[in-house]
């Protein structure tokens, strides 16, 4: 899923709480670039990876008011 800030300062702290929430981050320019880790063989659920990251992003910006993620078409 790729996600943008509305305030790219913020982006190493969402970085490093969805990390902290065992998501792959990784950055294009001021897009932050997230997916679940899942082993090799393991089957993909994009929709409960979408759920997951976006629970994880809501939980984060309960905590920074003012914030605004968005979520940017494209994988």
């Amino acid at each position: 899923m790729r996600l943008r800030l509305n305030d790219p300062s913020l982006v190493p702290e969402l970085t490093a709480f969805l990390q902290r929430a065992g998501l792959t981050v990784g950055r294009d320019g001021d897009t932050l670039l997230v997916t679940v880790f899942r082993p090799l063989n393991a089957p993909r659920d994009e929709a409960a990876d979408r759920l997951q990251i976006l629970g994880e992003v809501r939980g984060w910006l309960t905590l920074h008011r003012g914030a605004r993620v968005d979520c940017l078409p494209g994988s």
